[in-house]
């Protein structure tokens, strides 16, 4: 998908003459990568010994898993970090929290879902096209003040985006199970 495809069908559309549409392209590749697990990722680094965190990458949306010298933790929430209930990393502010800590240095990749870049060129797969042409569209009308058209278009554009068949990105973490006794 291209932006010039882009907005030739958003002008057929709107039956508007928009010659620059980069903020509104900007705008819904972000949302899109937000809402959807789309854009996978990873970064790698070591580990300080005795630190029991490490930088969370800027565009990190979602947190899959962590893996240290070869081995993998899941996600686990702050409460049962801070509990020492699981082994595991925890997502807290700028920091990915992990349990045990490292006791030496040790080579790290996080695997996650990222953010798309503030930048026109559409990273997302073409199975999002339609989606992003019907946003794009209801941000155009929205800006000449059409608002039944543009709400006419989001709603198409959430259609599409229910279409693409990829995991919702939770909005709230659910506690794991475990197996204690009390």
């Amino acid at each position: 998908m291209t932006n010039t495809e882009i907005l030739t069908a958003v002008n057929q559309i709107t039956r508007r003459a928009e010659t620059s549409i980069d903020d509104y392209l900007i705008q819904s590749a972000q949302e899109i990568s937000r809402r959807k697990a789309c854009l996978a990722e990873e970064a790698t680094g070591n580990t300080v010994a005795n630190v029991s965190y490490i930088d969370k990458p800027a565009d990190l949306v979602i947190l899959n898993n962590v893996v240290i010298d070869g081995v993998s933790y899941d996600p686990i929430t702050f409460d049962e970090y801070l509990n020492d209930i699981l082994n595991g990393v925890c997502l807290r502010g700028d920091y990915i929290y992990i349990r045990p800590t490292p006791a030496t240095v040790a080579a790290y990749t996080v695997y996650y879902r990222k953010e798309h870049p503030a930048s026109a060129t559409i990273l997302l797969p073409d199975i999002f096209k339609q989606g992003i042409i019907h946003y794009v569209a209801a941000r155009v009308y929205q800006k000449y003040e059409i608002n039944d058209k543009g709400d006419e278009q989001m709603k198409f554009y959430e259609y599409e985006l229910a279409k693409a068949n990829l995991p919702e990105i939770p909005l709230v973490c659910k506690p794991r199970k475990t197996n204690c006794r009390i």
